[in-house]
């Protein structure tokens, strides 16, 4: 069902599967429940975003399409973290 969404959506599926091999039923479950209420292609740019910082928490994902976080260049939101760590 990932796969069906996009690329990086099923990468994300490999990532969280890979780091939590027991506990990767529910975020999964997660992301695909936003399909309720997002459109896939937001999903998929959310799942982009999510997949280049390594995130793998599902509320995350959801925080991303709500806020219109999957409408910025990942470069953008790196620079600027590393400017406020700095």
């Amino acid at each position: 069902k990932m796969a069906a969404i996009g690329p990086y959506t099923e990468k994300l599926f490999s990532l969280i599967v890979k780091n939590n091999r027991q506990y990767w039923a529910q975020p999964i479950k997660g992301i695909l429940s936003l399909a309720k209420k997002y459109p896939e292609k937001v999903i998929e740019a959310s799942c982009k975003r999510a997949y280049f910082y390594k995130v793998k928490s599902y509320q995350i994902v959801k925080n991303i399409c709500g806020s219109g976080a999957y409408l910025l260049p990942v470069e953008e939101v790196g620079h600027e973290y590393a400017k406020v760590k700095a």
